[in-house]
């Protein structure tokens, strides 16, 4: 309580792993949906990761952010045994160690029985759908992934990628990780959206995430403070500064 009153008299918000009693104290956030207090008596998800009402009900009501992190919580692997691409892109591979690398290719050679595919979906769909209950009840989501657990970049996409097979529209998750996140951080007013004034670095793609989520992994430009960079330049050596 003492330490969100003074980073509040600060300006600053405050998130944390835990929603019960921070959401009484005020937080502004929670991070995980699986992560809880370091205390153990504050989870938001039993052990077959369901969330229930209690969870929907405080995040909702008290408008604090939540950070779902359903890539590191079983979501990798679920989609990398669906799509190989997640293990052999090259963009993506090189981002791995060399042995991590391999045995994903390994196994998307030689995926798992379907049984434990489906073992590690009912794990996974309850958290996507979780993340869609939080949303149309007016919560807000902001996307995030604990990197480097899995790789800078991979795995944001990843993580909107499992909140479209939740039940978010592609906007609304892409949201997720532009306006919401700038809101939550009290930068609206220069990030998030893309407006005359605004700071913005950009992601241009070939195809329509707004059409299928999926073509945010078909980057071909970004551009970071002004700059602009290729992908076809940035796979030939080390970002240029």
């Amino acid at each position: 309580k003492r330490v969100i009153e003074g980073a509040h008299r600060a300006g600053m918000p405050v998130t944390s792993h835990e929603l019960y009693p921070a959401v009484a104290w005020g937080a502004d956030g929670v991070e995980h949906i699986r992560g809880t207090s370091r205390r153990g008596y504050s989870p938001k998800m039993s052990e077959l990761r369901r969330s229930y009402r209690d969870v929907l009900q405080l995040l909702t009501a008290s408008g604090m952010t939540i950070t779902p992190t359903i890539t590191i919580q079983g979501g990798f692997q679920v989609l990398s045994a669906r799509d190989p691409w997640w293990v052999s892109d090259p963009r993506v591979a090189r981002l791995f160690p060399p042995a991590v690398a391999a045995a994903g290719k390994a196994a998307a050679v030689a995926p798992p029985p379907a049984a434990t595919l489906m073992t590690r979906e009912a794990l996974v769909t309850p958290q996507e759908q979780f993340v869609a209950a939080v949303v149309a009840g007016g919560g807000r989501v902001v996307a995030g992934t604990d990197s480097p657990i899995n790789p800078y970049g991979v795995a944001l996409v990843s993580e909107l990628e499992h909140y479209v097979r939740g039940g978010l529209t592609t906007a609304q998750a892409i949201r997720t990780a532009t306006a919401v996140p700038a809101e939550a951080m009290g930068l609206g007013a220069d990030l998030g959206t893309i407006e005359p004034g605004k700071l913005a670095d950009l992601l241009l793609v070939d195809g329509n995430p707004l059409a299928s989520i999926t073509d945010l992994r078909r980057t071909r430009v970004v551009v970071i403070g002004g700059v602009v960079y290729r992908v076809e330049a940035l796979m030939e050596g080390p970002i240029p500064r």
